[in-house]
């Protein structure tokens, strides 16, 4: 069994058994022989000024497990969300020990419609396995709502997002990793990192479950 499932994560799946995310057999959120079959293919990223670091390629078995995660409420694959990421989050913290983790916010709506922040249950999970080496800080929030991001370009994407979030003073003078799901054009991040700057942070780099193309690049 995966090393970062608790005992109680293995009763629980006992108790109240749920399919699997990939291959839909009863028992765990992701069976023996479709952990087994999992590669990630941990790696230094980049979007824009920003060097980061990713536990996987985007594809479909990614996709599937993050689907299951964010739009169906499956918690129960965080643990395996976080497990190649948390290597990473050991290696970042070897170069800078006081860092804080800052998840990406979650806008009003998907918030509701979700009823949890993805980026922050990750964040929390990704340092609990690592041994909690740094203190997950809920430092961003959205001034106001944007539109899905799905369903935009690289360009609209980045004016979608821009000036949309706010750091609070509780980012001041701090060394921060900026840490999200998945990150494709770096809109995101890229705005993430500005509101946290914005707010007195010193941010040092990113970390992501996934990294996709871009989009302008999947059409051609």
């Amino acid at each position: 069994m995966l090393g970062c499932v608790t005992v109680f994560e293995e009763l629980l799946n006992l108790l109240l058994p749920t399919r699997c995310a990939l291959c839909r057999r009863l028992g765990a959120p992701i069976c023996e022989p479709c952990t087994s079959s999992l590669v990630w293919q941990p790696h230094e990223a980049s979007r824009g000024h920003l060097l980061g670091a990713v536990a996987s390629c985007y594809g479909e078995v990614e996709g599937r497990l993050v689907k299951s995660f964010k739009e169906q409420g499956q918690t129960s694959l965080l643990p395996y969300l976080a497990q190649p990421m948390t290597r990473l989050l050991i290696e970042i913290m070897a170069r800078f020990p006081d860092a804080t983790l800052v998840p990406v916010p979650s806008g009003k709506a998907n918030f509701l419609k979700r009823g949890f922040s993805p980026a922050k249950l990750l964040a929390q999970r990704v340092n609990r396995s690592a041994g909690r080496p740094t203190v997950v800080l809920d430092g961003l929030k959205f001034e106001h709502e944007i539109l899905d991001q799905s369903k935009l370009d690289s360009t609209s994407r980045h004016e979608n997002l821009r000036d949309s979030m706010v750091g609070s003073n509780t980012l001041r003078g701090k060394e921060v990793i900026i840490i999200d799901d998945i990150v494709t054009t770096g809109a995101t991040i890229l705005e993430a990192a500005r509101a946290a700057t914005a707010a007195g942070a010193n941010v040092v780099g990113f970390l992501a479950f996934s990294e996709t193309i871009l989009k302008t690049q999947s059409k051609t």
